[in-house]
């Protein structure tokens, strides 16, 4: 007789009880927030104006208090195909087929190279159980609004962009329409079909 063994989802092993519009809750009530920064390209900028962009940083942090700092894609990464890729091209005896994977590495490469920028710089907050979501949106507006005082363009992670971020960093497709709440969900409705 086969037992039913019950397995942990994704949510379940990362401890995350539910996506609110503002933040995630954890299994333990802590909400954790994010806060969006757009990059900036330093390279055309001169050394004065980004001495004065640390310090316009320096003072937004010391001003918000308490806080962590995240960078992540802002898109898929192509290194495991590329990986394989070249894998096969060292046991593949065909060529033709060899020249096929390594035209195929050149082109995630200009990818990657086009998508060089495509970074995301996260400020995250974190937030006690005891602290509602009313108080949690309070706060992200403060920090916005510190932030832009001090000339940074920024915008509160809303709950699509959180599952954007989450669906990143757990490879789901994120050119989809609309995330999914839960693994597998796109099919929820063919299971019930069939029931």
């Amino acid at each position: 007789m086969l037992e039913n063994k019950r397995t942990n989802n994704t949510r379940q092993l990362i401890g995350i009880e539910s996506i609110k519009e503002c933040c995630l809750q954890t299994t333990e009530g802590v909400k954790i927030a994010f806060i969006i920064i757009s990059p900036i390209n330093l390279n055309v900028l001169s050394d004065d104006i980004i001495q004065s962009k640390i310090k316009n940083l320096s003072e937004a942090v010391i001003d918000i208090g308490s806080l962590e700092f995240l960078c992540i894609n802002s898109a898929q990464s192509y290194e495991s195909n590329k990986r394989f890729l070249s894998h096969q091209i060292m046991k593949e005896r065909n060529e033709e087929v060899k020249e096929i994977d390594r035209y195929d590495i050149e082109f995630l490469d200009d990818i990657q190279v086009h998508m060089a920028t495509s970074r995301e710089f996260l400020i995250v907050l974190r937030f006690k159980p005891n602290e509602s979501l009313q108080q949690v949106s309070s706060a992200l507006n403060k920090s916005r609004q510190i932030l832009t005082q001090n000339n940074f363009s920024v915008q509160i992670a809303n709950m699509a962009g959180i599952k954007r971020m989450l669906a990143i960093y757990f490879e789901q497709n994120i050119y989809e329409e609309e995330m999914q709440n839960f693994d597998g969900e796109r099919y929820s409705s063919i299971v019930e079909m069939k029931k």
